[in-house]
């Protein structure tokens, strides 16, 4: 018997190749997730392109350009479902191996084994009315992969070309439209609570986004200009307002201060602060908010409270601080 056994575990060959099969939505557009923990954020490409577009070394998130191999944008899900498929096979090699071997037939598998996965980031439940709205589909200006994302994405997935500056007004379009739905949640919830805790989600989404997206926007012009080469910017300079300010003097010789009126400078100015603090300090004010700020309404230890009002300020802040830079680097 236990001959038989072994000579059916040789035969199993030590390196396999399964295919398994992974769904894709009803416009066949394929769910991927940035690698990054810094991101993390889920994106959508259409199958066909990411079959036939994307090369087999190296893919690009959409929403940060981080580069890695391709199943390396896998989500949590589907990097379950290959690993439960690939255990599936096995299992039914070993079973087969094993009935084959015993006098009697075995009533279960013969390993049995439990998988475990580190969840991406939380999932906002939106109505199914509010998705077309929010959801923001794109096509490459180069080589034409088609993709998807809840708001901006301007890396192509396939050959990581940054459409930021072509794309920039379809982001703020959207980020508006998602304080419309945000508005109307009370009116289509039952639960008022949960209606409330959703609209202020999508408040700090959409300012997230916001200045997310105007940092791209900023990257990509920035390059545009000859300045660029001898005064390189680093990785996410334009975050910052300080940094920013010292790159736009020395390559165009303006700030930000000079390109908006002093309230809409100093309005800014908070609402940038707002969004590192809901970026890096879970929307808990320190002192160093309060100082940068210069916002007295909150104390150290409370938590920030945005509403649809402070999106929409920071989108024609944005806005304008876009124009004013297309004309000066066309």
């Amino acid at each position: 018997m236990f001959d038989d056994i072994i000579r059916g575990l040789q035969r199993i060959p030590e390196q396999q190749t399964i295919s398994v099969s992974v769904p894709v939505d009803d416009d066949g557009y394929y769910d991927r997730e940035c690698p990054a923990d810094e991101c993390r954020s889920a994106f959508k490409v259409l199958f066909v392109d990411w079959r036939e577009k994307v090369p087999d070394e190296r893919a690009f998130c959409a929403i940060c350009g981080e580069d890695r191999e391709p199943s390396d944008f896998n989500t949590s899900e589907q990097t379950r479902w290959i690993k439960e498929q690939a255990i599936a096979h096995l299992r039914g090699q070993l079973d087969d191996v094993f009935r084959r071997g015993t006098p009697r037939r075995q009533k279960g598998g013969f390993i049995e084994m439990s998988l475990s996965y580190r969840p991406g980031a939380r999932a906002v439940v939106v109505p199914a009315e509010a998705l077309p709205i929010l959801q923001q589909r794109s096509e490459c200006e180069v080589c034409g992969c088609r993709y998807a994302s809840r708001g901006a994405a301007f890396f192509c997935p396939a050959c990581s070309h940054n459409s930021a500056r072509s794309m920039f007004a379809g982001a703020i379009a959207t980020v508006r439209a998602s304080m419309d739905v945000a508005e109307r949640l009370p009116s289509q919830m039952a639960d008022q609570d949960a209606a409330a805790d959703l609209a202020r989600l999508f408040a700090e989404d959409g300012m997230v986004r916001l200045w997310s997206s105007f940092q791209r926007f900023a990257e990509a012009t920035y390059a545009a200009q000859p300045a660029s080469a001898t005064l390189p910017a680093r990785r996410n300079a334009f975050q910052n307002l300080d940094e920013s300010d010292r790159l736009w003097s020395g390559a165009v010789g303006k700030t930000y201060a000079d390109l908006l009126s002093a309230d809409e400078h100093r309005d800014l100015v908070r609402l940038v602060q707002q969004r590192h603090v809901l970026g890096h300090k879970d929307g808990l004010v320190d002192a160093d908010y309060v100082a940068k700020s210069g916002d007295t309404k909150y104390r150290v230890g409370q938590r920030l409270v945005i509403g649809p009002g402070a999106v929409r300020r920071m989108s024609d802040l944005v806005e304008r601080l876009a124009a004013e830079l297309k004309a000066l680097v066309p």
